[in-house]
């Protein structure tokens, strides 16, 4: 299951998201998204399903990870 950490901040989102008419939510297919989305879920009282998909997994950019877009883009003038 989640970290400590990690619940915590689950429900610090959720208090954020707090009356901005959240309805549905949407979770990669990793098993720490899906526990995360179904603590936002039932904490923003979202009566739907959480949506699952494997497009919403974290992507891996290697070299490129954590770089602000104007970095990768002086580096890589390709970049779009």
């Amino acid at each position: 299951g989640l970290l400590p950490e990690g619940l915590e901040d689950a429900r610090r989102a959720a208090r954020r998201l707090s009356g901005k008419g959240v309805r549905l939510v949407y979770s990669s297919d990793l098993q720490r998204a899906r526990e995360t989305a179904a603590v936002l879920r039932r904490a923003l009282g979202v009566a739907a399903p959480v949506r699952i998909s494997r497009a919403l997994r974290e992507m891996n950019y290697g070299r490129m990870n954590g770089l602000k877009d104007a970095v990768v883009r002086a580096r890589c003038p390709l970049w779009r």
